[in-house]
This record gives C-alpha cells, sequence and structure tokens, in this order.
C-alpha cells in the first residue's frame, strides 16, 4: 500500500494484489485510492456459483462492473438483468443493486468505485487469502460482521427484500 494519496504511474503484475474472502466470493484488489489520489478502486471480483451480495445502496459511491467471464444476475432498482461475458452495468450511489452467480461456473468481474474508500470495507471484513482460489462458505459470524460494518462506509444492506427477481 502507497504511503501518498498522489496518482502515481503503477503497474501490477498479473496475479498481484491483495486477496480477500468475503461473503464467499474473493475479491482481489487491484487498485486502491491512496494509488489513485482516491479518484477510484479496483477490484477483480471472482463470483462462485451462489455468490453475490445480498440488494444494498451505496451512499458515497458509484459501481459499476464489468464482466469478464461467466455470467451474473444483476438487481438493480429491482430490475433483473442476465449480464454475460462483456457486458457493463452501471449502478451510482443511492440506487440499489446486487448481483448473483445463478450458473454452476464462476464468473470474474472488475468492479469500478468512485470514489475510492470502499476497497477499505472488503480489507476490514474479509479474510487475506494467501492464493487465489475459492473461498470457504461465510460464516453467520462473518455475514453478522458484514451487516455490521457496511453501515460504516456509507451502505445499507436491505436484508428484508426477499430474493432478487429472475433474469429473462
Amino acid at each position: 500500500m502507497s504511503a501518498t494519496s498522489e496518482r502515481q504511474p503503477r503497474y501490477l503484475a498479473p496475479q498481484g494484489g491483495d486477496l480477500f474472502a468475503v461473503a464467499g466470493d474473493v475479491y482481489r484488489i487491484v487498485a486502491r485510492g491512496d494509488e489513485t489520489g482516491n479518484a477510484f478502486a479496483l477490484l477483480e471480483a471472482t463470483v462462485l456459483s451462489g455468490g453475490g451480495p445480498p440488494p444494498h445502496t451505496h451512499s458515497r459511491e458509484d459501481e459499476a462492473f464489468f464482466v469478464l467471464e461467466g455470467a451474473v444476475t444483476f438487481v438493480v432498482e429491482g430490475r433483473a438483468q442476465l449480464a454475460p461475458a462483456g457486458a457493463y452495468v452501471y449502478a451510482p450511489r443511492g440506487v440499489r443493486h446486487a448481483f448473483r452467480n445463478e450458473r454452476a461456473e464462476p464468473a470474474r468481474m472488475l468492479v469500478h468505485l468512485s470514489p475510492a474508500g470502499f476497497e477499505r470495507f472488503f480489507e476490514e471484513v474479509g479474510q487475506k487469502l494467501d492464493h487465489p482460489g475459492p473461498a470457504a462458505p461465510p460464516s453467520m459470524e462473518h455475514i453478522e460482521r458484514l451487516i455490521a460494518v457496511a453501515p460504516r462506509y456509507g451502505v445499507e444492506i436491505h436484508t428484508s427484500s426477499g430474493p432478487p427477481e429472475r433474469a429473462p
């Protein structure tokens, strides 16, 4: 992690960056806010079958997703849409959204957060991993911690909204 909040040229080798298991999925922090002048953070997410966060709303940052492999079902403002590899989904701050991998194979996507800051949530609630690979299913304690910590990062988790609609 850089000690400065100024924008500096940077190179990250393939498979570089810190890995965290969060709610059964694996997130690799590609760029932190302290490396981009807090303009943005970039994560790579590996979402296993059945994985993905519950419906939630960010109050501080916009979130954008670019699916690299597999397919992910996004629900944004109650509307479900299947996003296969190559698809882009934008969820501005204040918009309720969720995603779920409803397929058997893992999905990979880039997650762009603007401005930066929410990457620290993954560092705080995630289990640091030494190598890529499937994460263990989350424990009830992990889920409770995630729900308790989220408001400090300006995120409201909507736990009583029921299952998301299925994509067409």
